[in-house]
């Protein structure tokens, strides 16, 4: 038997980022490298992404073919940018899972039924957090620091570590 991978320290600033955020946008590719960007609402737990779709959807189809995706969730002054895999949630306990998750973030988003909707659940593989630099005026700057970044398999050993 394997010891489990051990839990990442992950910043309670990304999560509560995540948790107050309601929108991502989703970057998919085609097998032949044709790229698509979706806006979706999503939901997490931790570090894990959900969204939903409709089964037919060109994004659900290039997601079949192609998992590897890119995101962004962001606001007026941050962002938290991300790489990753997105698979087709098939377990009926996840399923249960995603549809409490969203149902708590948006009472009324999924309505009474889940038909011919997919959810597909996001593991970054590559995260980090963007600020605005706020200048003495109060205004923000373009440039952007980065007070966090992971690389690396998130179910692996990595962990968050200040960016220089």
């Amino acid at each position: 038997m394997t010891n489990p991978a051990p839990p990442l320290d992950v910043p309670p600033r990304v999560l509560e980022f995540l948790g107050d955020q309601t929108t991502l946008t989703l970057a998919t590719a085609s097998p032949s490298g044709i790229p698509r960007a979706t806006d979706l609402r999503y939901t997490s737990d931790g570090l894990t992404i959900y969204v939903w779709m409709r089964s037919q959807s060109w994004t659900a189809k290039q997601l079949e073919q192609n998992p590897l995706v890119g995101f962004t969730i962001s606001e007026e002054n941050a962002a938290l940018q991300g790489s990753g895999e997105a698979r087709v949630v098939l377990s009926g306990d996840e399923v249960a899972k995603a549809v409490e998750l969203f149902s708590s973030k948006f009472p009324t988003a999924l309505g009474a039924s889940t038909m011919n909707i997919s959810f597909f659940r996001i593991a970054p593989t590559d995260v980090t957090q963007l600020i605005a630099r706020i200048d003495d005026a109060g205004g923000s700057s373009p440039a952007m620091i980065s007070p966090f970044t992971t690389h690396g398999s998130l179910a692996g050993p990595s962990s968050f570590r200040l960016a220089q």
